[in-house]
């Protein structure tokens, strides 16, 4: 019997489609979180770059669970947890989510360092660590061998959604610095810009990843778990 194949196609369309659709919660999400590390952008010396980059991962990590518990919520076709639901539901979460994504950021690096091939590989291999930790309640070191399992046999279509999503977000935010450089160039354009920047794109990039996860649980004939096991409580 053949493998059915990842359809990139399908992909994209379902993750533009929840964009369009759940807007109203993904965007204001987005502009909470990103807020800090904008503001933060403003400030001078290595101590606040630090600041801000922390920040900013941190937000980065909290909204790719946001958007995960968000796209969980509404496969029943039905939207029941408010923003402020979503916001909590993810807080049990929220450390596992950090420890995934430091073991990620460290083993892509060390990969990079490797002549970049490693890399991308180890990037390709746990895209979908993060939905992971959120919808089957796993461990940091779990979640990347759950990820690696689930990617297994669909590498270059999952490298592929990956490359398109990172080239159509690093547009957007050249289009915004550039937009911020011709009007004043000055720090608080640029915060502006890195604001505007991450609440329109943070949504694509963390939608590519849930939509991934899903796809490819549907490819093994694996069904999503209940959300009940990630605290996931809907409203009466």
């Amino acid at each position: 019997m053949e493998r059915r194949r990842l359809d990139t196609a399908r992909v994209f369309e379902r993750v533009f489609a929840i964009y369009r659709l759940q807007a109203a919660v993904l965007l204001p999400a987005a502009v909470v979180l990103y807020l800090v590390p904008a503001a933060l952008t403003l400030t001078s010396g290595r101590r606040g770059q630090a600041l801000a980059l922390a920040a900013t991962i941190i937000a980065a990590v909290g909204y790719q669970g946001f958007v995960v518990q968000a796209v969980r919520d509404i496969q029943d076709g039905v939207r029941d947890l408010s923003l402020t639901g979503l916001f909590r539901s993810i807080s049990k979460v929220l450390a596992p989510l950090l420890w995934t994504a430091i073991l990620v950021g460290i083993g892509v690096f060390i990969g990079f360092l490797a002549f970049i091939i490693p890399g991308l590989v180890l990037l390709t291999q746990w895209a979908v660590a993060a939905p992971i930790v959120v919808c089957e309640v796993r461990t940091a070191p779990q979640a990347l061998g759950r990820s690696r399992q689930l990617v297994h046999g669909h590498g270059w279509r999952v490298f592929s959604v990956l490359m398109v999503t990172f080239l159509l977000v690093l547009i957007v935010d050249l289009a915004l610095a550039s937009a911020a450089n011709a009007l004043s160039g000055g720090k608080v354009a640029f915060a502006i810009a890195q604001l505007v920047g991450g609440t329109l794109t943070a949504p694509v990039f963390a939608l590519a990843s849930a939509v991934l996860y899903l796809e490819l649980l549907q490819l093994r004939g694996e069904q999503l778990p209940p959300a009940d096991m990630a605290g996931f409580t809907r409203r009466p």
